[in-house]
């Protein structure tokens, strides 16, 4: 998996893969009590949230630098191509404020570009269905 021609460790799981629905449904009731029900097709935002645990979502300080100069500008839409090939346009979904979240394997003072973090948590939305 990559984003934007980074590659990603390969323990990363789609978390929230079926947990949303591309129809919106607004629900009200008119004053004679008639029930009102609109539908419509969402055009985007569908969330993308990739967790991972110790024992599986390593990468180099370095993978973990580039994904977070990737976070440092603002409205940036990448391309995120999946194992099996799909490809999504995706935005850091930035609600928690926090869309990445790491820490190191081994915890050190100094670490190299080289020593090993565990990516816990990647959570962006799909611009476009």
């Amino acid at each position: 998996m990559t984003l934007d021609g980074i590659t990603l460790p390969s323990g990363l799981i789609w978390s929230d893969e079926f947990g949303w629905t591309p129809v919106e449904q607004n629900i009200s009731t008119a004053m004679t009590g008639l029930l009102i029900v609109q539908e419509a097709a969402a055009l985007g935002g569908r969330p993308v949230t990739f967790t991972g645990t110790e024992d599986g979502c390593w990468c180099a300080r370095e993978t973990v630098a580039s994904l977070y100069a990737l976070m440092q500008t603002a409205g940036r839409v990448m391309t995120l191509v999946l194992d099996d090939t799909r490809s999504l346009q995706v935005m850091w979904s930035r609600a928690d404020k926090s869309p990445i979240q790491t820490e190191l394997l081994w915890p050190i003072t100094n670490p190299s570009p080289q020593d090993l973090y565990v990516i816990k948590k990647l959570a962006f939305i799909q611009v476009s269905l």
